[in-house]
């Protein structure tokens, strides 16, 4: 998975977070970690290419949106909630 394939929108959110992938993920996961280092959110994801993450029980802030591959391909992009 390239970089630039990966989107997420929109920021800066406060309600719902989309990420389309850019191609069908077969396996991996989405984490939402704040800036301390601690997973607030993750979301198992198979076979997709677009996915919704539910933002709006978080606090208003800077967090990190991190997707890993079972390959162990870790791509990381910031995110503003307010």
């Amino acid at each position: 998975m390239q970089v630039a394939s990966w989107r997420s929108y929109p920021n800066p959110a406060n309600e719902e977070v989309s990420i389309d992938f850019g191609e069908t993920i077969a396996s991996g996961r989405i984490e939402l970690v704040g800036m301390l280092g601690q997973v607030l959110l993750y979301y198992d994801v198979e076979n997709q290419e677009h996915h919704k993450m539910d933002v709006s029980a978080l606090t208003q802030g800077e967090y990190i949106l991190r997707f890993i591959k079972n390959d162990d391909t870790v791509i990381v992009k910031p995110i503003l909630i307010y």
